[in-house]
């Protein structure tokens, strides 16, 4: 690393953080953005996706949140095309930011998001990079994952800010939810839940990309376990997209209460403060009931090894998902080296009795 620039850090008064990933990512760098926040005390803003915009308005240690789907992201089906990069080069510009972090997977290609930070002329900028980005980097950090090392996200992101002097007070997941959220979702809960009576059990079932999704006879199969036993008050959520697929679910679970597409996040966030665990694929609700201390069971699609649930109540049941190769050359090399066993997702009745563990952890 480039140890030229590391005192100036301390003089800065706005960061710009470049994190333009998905709801679970942003909730997962929520460490490092705090540790810089409480270390120098300084304007935080975020540069992010739409959808990990969400996850950063419920973050208290996050001052401003830039939203821009960047065409070397994959949330969006048309190029925007060059005149809006340029356009947020210049809006970065005219902000006036005196540092700037990237924060990435190692599976991503750092230096678009480097050469925001150089056009828009901040003059530190921090991240982890391969190959030697020479003056696009103050602060250098060559990325050793995940060839000699694979490391939690969370801490990917801490050893980061920490090569600059950023430590957290604190290394859970931040995530804060309103009173009017609770409000709100307690006012819900109250007229669809038939008996207040049994553990709430939150299930989320479809994730942000299918190649992580369990077939709907397993759901089917599962939700029908779950709804013979008459232990638990059972909320199935999603998107409105997703809509049409947990109603046929729910077919399996009659009592099933359905919230797809009705919450905006920090609703979701309060409906998980009230569940006493969390059922779901490896997205961004993991992450979510990770910040606000709720015990989750992940049936997780072995894709990546770095976003299992952090400093939480948990159980994982790794599977081996369906999917064609990777084209990402990394991603390929880790499938390789840790993924060559195929894993059939968990026997429903297993998870059944996994949930029963973690309920009888999570009751007062």
């Amino acid at each position: 690393m480039d140890n030229g620039n590391l005192g100036s850090w301390a003089a800065c008064r706005r960061i710009l953080c470049i994190r333009p990933d998905n709801m679970g990512d942003v909730l997962m760098s929520s460490p490092a953005i705090r540790a810089l926040k409480e270390t120098f005390g300084c304007h935080v803003a975020l540069l992010t996706s739409e959808k990990g915009a969400a996850a950063a308005h419920l973050n208290p240690f996050i001052d401003e949140v830039i939203v821009c789907d960047l065409p070397w992201q994959k949330f969006f089906d048309r190029d925007p095309g060059a005149d809006s990069v340029l356009g947020l080069v210049n809006s970065l510009r005219e902000r006036n930011y005196d540092g700037c972090v990237v924060l990435t997977v190692y599976s991503q290609n750092p230096m678009p998001c480097i050469m925001l930070g150089y056009l828009a002329g901040i003059p530190r900028r921090l991240a982890y990079c391969r190959e030697n980005p020479y003056g696009l980097l103050t602060n250098w950090l060559p990325d050793k994952e995940p060839y000699s090392v694979i490391l939690h996200q969370v801490t990917r992101d801490l050893d980061l800010v920490a090569a600059i002097g950023a430590q957290p007070s604190d290394d859970h997941l931040v995530a804060s939810v309103s009173d009017a959220a609770r409000r709100q979702m307690h006012a819900v809960l109250k007229t669809k839940v038939k008996d207040s009576q049994k553990p709430l059990l939150l299930i989320s079932p479809q994730a942000s990309e299918s190649r992580r999704g369990l077939s709907p006879d397993y759901w089917s199969d599962l939700l029908a376990l779950l709804h013979a036993t008459g232990a638990y008050s059972l909320v199935l959520c999603g998107t409105a997209g997703q809509r049409k697929e947990l109603n046929v679910l729910s077919a399996a679970a009659p009592d099933a209460i359905t919230l797809a597409g009705e919450l905006a996040v920090d609703e979701l966030a309060a409906l998980i403060e009230c569940a006493a665990v969390v059922l779901t694929v490896n997205t961004g609700t993991v992450h979510l009931a990770a910040a606000l201390g709720t015990p989750v069971c992940v049936l997780y699609a072995r894709t990546n090894p770095q976003h299992t649930p952090w400093k939480v109540v948990n159980k994982v049941f790794y599977y081996s998902p369906e999917t064609a190769p990777s084209r990402n050359e990394v991603v390929a090399y880790v499938n390789g080296l840790l993924y060559q066993e195929q894993l059939p997702p968990p026997h429903p009745e297993t998870v059944v009795a996994e949930l029963g563990q973690l309920c009888r952890i999570a009751a007062p």
